[in-house]
């Protein structure tokens, strides 16, 4: 018995797939009948509105998910973040507490516009899209049964206009004719009630989307630009401290010295140092202060070129070693060179040609990696330099026979070779 059950629905399954195809292939070459008319053309309107809004919907869910998915990453990025930051401030800083508070409040404020968007975005739009596939379900449902019923009538009307009228195949076509009639009405009726109303009601959830996303997002800005505002007031006593103690010129260049000194960088610093002399009349350059707090033999500090002594305040490491006195700065020679016949440093302002050779008499190391390194005794050949603006008066550009390297060196480290 249930064998025949399932033979039942397995024929009654083929004659309708079988049938279909047949009207379907009928409609394709022109042969079949127009049973809905211009109500077909109604139909065809609802469907390219459907398709449009479909693919609209599906757009905006995709690019929904990507934008929460930003989100979350911005918030991870934040929380990380704003931990270091929070490690880097150190707890006995002026106003650590406040800034420690104000980068929680920015931690959670970040953390709320992801939820709040979540919930006025991806959530209305995962409902919206869910809407779809059950109506494009009814849709090819109505579909399938149209051309059941198409079928139905035209097999009713063969019948009714053949020689031989059989009453029980023409009771049984009108029964079935009835029937898929019958569904495809009820279907037709709903969706073309269901289709325009689903279709206007993109204009309230469009509204209501958009609302959502601006409202929030002027929340967060608010709240953001208050943290703001609170952070800039929690760091106004560690600026008030540095105000009332600035850091020492030796703390700075302590950190100074691991930075890497890019080619733009040493150029504004030999801008600022040409400009240093200018002013002060003497030689601007860096000294090393190992070379400016050597002991002569004698045991005291002294200029061998003048025997000048040179103040004790040079040694101390607070001094800016840029701002060598013009007096002292103008006849310096290295200290721990003894002075006499032939040892006499070229003056800072000595002109000399491209192809001269000079004699170093005192170690420098240098502090740019334009610059040569050498040892007293050390021979250097002077070239032109590689460019005008990178001329600063006091230095010349030699290349150092000893090695071949070519670079920039004080001309008042070296004297004539004889």
């Amino acid at each position: 018995m249930e064998s025949d059950t399932k033979m039942d629905r397995f024929k009654t399954g083929t004659k309708k797939f079988f049938g279909r195809t047949n009207e379907r292939l009928k409609q394709k070459m022109g042969r079949s009948s127009d049973v809905l008319g211009n109500k077909d053309e109604k139909w065809a309107i609802h469907v390219a509105n459907f398709n449009r809004q479909q693919a609209a919907a599906q757009k905006l869910h995709r690019e929904v998910k990507g934008y929460i998915a930003s989100l979350k990453t911005v918030e991870n990025s934040t929380q990380t973040l704003l931990e270091a930051v929070r490690e880097m401030h150190e707890y006995t800083w002026p106003g650590n507490m406040n800034m420690v508070k104000s980068l929680q409040n920015l931690d959670k404020l970040t953390r709320e516009l992801n939820q709040a968007m979540v919930d006025v975005m991806l959530v209305p739009v995962n409902n919206y899209v869910e809407v779809f596939p059950g109506l494009k379900e009814r849709m090819n449902k109505r579909d399938r049964k149209l051309l059941d019923y198409t079928r139905c009538k035209r097999s009713l009307d063969h019948l009714k206009k053949g020689d031989k009228i059989s009453e029980n195949k023409l009771a049984l076509a009108q029964e079935e004719y009835t029937e898929n009639k019958m569904i495809f009405d009820e279907l037709n009726i709903e969706l073309s009630e269901d289709l325009p109303e689903f279709f206007n009601a993109r204009i309230p959830f469009v509204a209501k989307f958009l609302d959502g996303f601006f409202r929030n997002n002027k929340e967060f800005y608010k709240g953001f630009a208050q943290v703001h505002t609170e952070a800039e007031l929690a760091l106004e006593p560690l600026k008030e401290s540095l105000r009332r103690e600035p850091l020492q010129k030796r703390d700075i260049g302590d950190v100074e010295k691991f930075f890497v000194v890019t080619d733009s960088a040493r150029k504004f610093k030999r801008q600022s140092l040409r400009r240093s002399f200018k002013k002060s009349g003497g030689f601007r350059r860096s000294f090393s202060m190992g070379a400016l707090g050597r002991k002569s033999k004698g045991g005291s500090e002294k200029s061998s070129a003048v025997n000048n002594t040179v103040p004790a305040s040079v040694s101390n490491l607070s001094v800016d070693p840029y701002t060598v006195p013009a007096q002292q700065a103008s006849t310096y020679t290295p200290t721990g060179v003894s002075g006499g016949a032939g040892m006499t440093p070229f003056s800072p302002t000595v002109d000399l040609e491209v192809g001269t050779i000079v004699e170093c008499i005192h170690e420098y190391k240098a502090v740019d990696d334009d610059e040569l390194s050498f040892v007293a005794g050390n021979l250097i050949t002077i070239v032109p330099w590689d460019a005008e603006d990178e001329q600063d008066e006091g230095w010349f550009m030699g290349v150092l026979q000893a090695t071949g390297t070519k670079g920039a060196f004080p001309i008042n480290y070296t004297k004539a070779h004889q």
